[in-house]
C-alpha cells in the first residue's frame, strides 16, 4: 500500500490493510505465514510526521520439542519520526530527515 503523504490532512490519519502473505519472503521452510494486518497511524504536523506503524502476523510453526505444527500470533509496533526541521532530527535509527517534496 502506498500513502501519498502530500494528500494527507493535517492531524491523525488511520489506515488498515492486510498485506497477502503469499508475498512476505522467508528464508525458513518450518514458518508459515497464515494470515497479515497491519494498522498505520500517520500524524501529520505542520513540518513533522509521526508514523506509528502496528503489525501481526498469524503463522504456523513446527514445535522443536514435538514436532508437531502449531498456530501462533506475532505482534510488534514501531515509531518513525519525520520532521523537516534539522534541529529536531535526532539522526536514530527511527527519526528521518524530510526533503521538501515530501511534504
Amino acid at each position: 500500500m502506498i500513502v501519498r503523504i502530500q494528500s494527507l490532512k493535517n492531524g491523525l490519519n488511520e489506515f488498515k490493510f492486510n498485506p497477502d502473505a503469499d508475498r512476505i519472503e522467508l528464508n525458513n521452510d518450518s514458518v508459515k505465514i497464515m494470515q497479515t494486518s497491519v494498522t498505520s497511524n500517520v500524524d501529520k504536523g505542520e513540518h513533522n510526521i509521526i508514523v506509528t506503524n502496528k503489525i501481526a502476523v498469524k503463522i504456523s510453526i513446527e514445535c522443536d520439542t514435538c514436532l508437531e505444527n502449531y498456530e501462533t500470533e506475532l505482534r510488534d509496533k514501531y515509531t518513525v519520526f519525520y520532521t523537516n526541521e534539522e534541529k529536531m532530527f535526532d539522526r536514530d535509527e527511527m527519526s528521518r530527515l524530510l526533503n521538501k517534496s515530501t511534504q
